[in-house]
């Protein structure tokens, strides 16, 4: 499970990184400073619990995106015929690949 979670959080950080340097290239900024920008406001106790990349987009769908890149399904928290333990368990998933993305800088230090 955990490798699963690691596998999300980096398949939802390059999503992240990705569409920051466009929205930098976009605005003529130094590539790299919007995901800066995000973990800077992320140290802050006003983003406990949250990620600053809402700010900027809807980072849901980033996040969808990894997810199914890496489940190979769509998500089951909103599907119809999943049980509520289902998606108990894909929201605990989702939620821990976020927070593992979101404290690990989104890995924007590692080359």
């Amino acid at each position: 499970m955990t490798d699963q979670i690691e596998t999300i959080a980096r398949a939802f950080a390059a999503t992240i990184t990705t569409a920051c340097a466009e929205l930098d290239a976009e605005n003529g900024q130094a590539i790299g400073s919007l995901v800066l920008e995000i973990n800077t406001r992320n140290a802050k106790p006003e983003y406990a619990g949250c990620c600053a990349s809402h700010d900027f987009f809807d980072a849901n769908m980033a996040m969808d995106a990894a997810f199914q890149q890496v489940t190979g399904r769509e998500t089951l928290l909103i599907s119809d015929t999943a049980t509520d333990e289902e998606k108990e368990a894909e929201a605990a998933l989702w939620n821990a690949a976020w927070n593992m993305a979101s404290k690990a800088g989104f890995w924007i230090n590692e080359a």
